[in-house]
């Protein structure tokens, strides 16, 4: 269970660092996939609940222009303090240009990272994607688009303008799936990325499997290949009238055959506060 409780986190906690795609944030900014309804904010309430472990909420508070954009996200930490804030800008096109983060961290303070993209003042495809940390930039990335404005190779450059590496991308729209390569200067392969081409689709990434309600929402997640021990994690949900959730549980599981879920072990639930416009 720990493998798979790394791997999941590893997916889905991917933010600066290079060793995930400097074209990342270009491609993890989609609109919010609302069920019904133009939604304003969410305000997420998370809580772990694991034997001998006291429940430790903590708060998290996302909003929303009225075409379903992110405009900023916040978090608060178990004793409701601000922890980061997030604010995403675009530009008149509805393409995002800004992405910065600032967050706290103990016994240095607060902190700053910020990518920018830039966009081809002819064909608006993106053009250049520029990272800082505490306003000193830390890598460049030249990006090049075929005739339809998809990307298809990234060129990273370092804070000295010395070459990096490469992230070649590949799409495969029958799986829903963009496949992000990394290449290191020497063009030796690096590392492999995955992400959906369209986030209100199923789609399966990594090592993860994943299994879907007939809404879509994610039903059932495990380790793609069998162990005598198979585990997983097991979703349940709640919904408002629009027919987007408000709360969702999450079990850790044993699995038998054909992914059959057993021992049902509550560890962790999020309440959800949805307003709409």
């Amino acid at each position: 269970m720990k493998l798979l409780t790394i791997i999941i986190a590893f997916i889905s906690f991917t933010f600066t660092a290079y060793s995930q795609p400097t074209i990342e944030t270009y491609l993890a900014n989609y609109t919010y996939p609302s069920k019904g309804g133009a939604i304003e904010s969410i305000e997420e309430k998370y809580e772990l609940l694991v034997d001998d472990v006291s429940p430790k909420p903590f708060r998290v508070l996302t909003k929303f222009d009225n075409n379903g954009y992110i405009l900023s996200e916040t978090r608060y930490n178990t004793m409701d303090a601000k922890q980061s804030e997030t604010v995403w800008t675009y530009n008149s096109n509805k393409k995002l240009t800004n992405k910065t983060q600032t967050y706290f961290v103990n016994m240095i303070g607060w902190k700053m990272d910020e990518t920018i993209l830039k966009y081809n003042d002819t064909t608006g495809f993106l053009s250049e994607i520029q990272c800082f940390k505490n306003k000193v930039m830390q890598y460049s990335s030249r990006v090049y688009c075929d005739s339809y404005g998809l990307p298809y190779e990234v060129r990273v450059l370092d804070e000295r303008g010395a070459y990096e590496g490469i992230e070649r991308l590949s799409y495969s729209p029958n799986a829903n799936i963009i496949r992000v390569m990394m290449l290191r200067a020497s063009g030796k392969f690096s590392s492999l990325s995955v992400y959906p081409i369209d986030y209100s689709k199923p789609f399966q990434s990594g090592s993860i499997e994943k299994q879907y309600y007939p809404n879509g929402d994610v039903m059932l997640e495990s380790l793609d290949y069998q162990t005598k021990t198979d585990q997983g994690y097991y979703y349940e949900y709640k919904y408002d009238a629009n027919g987007n959730w408000i709360e969702k549980e999450t079990y850790q599981v044993t699995l038998g055959k054909n992914n059959k879920v057993k021992d049902k072990k509550l560890e962790h639930r999020v309440i959800r506060s949805i307003k709409y416009y």
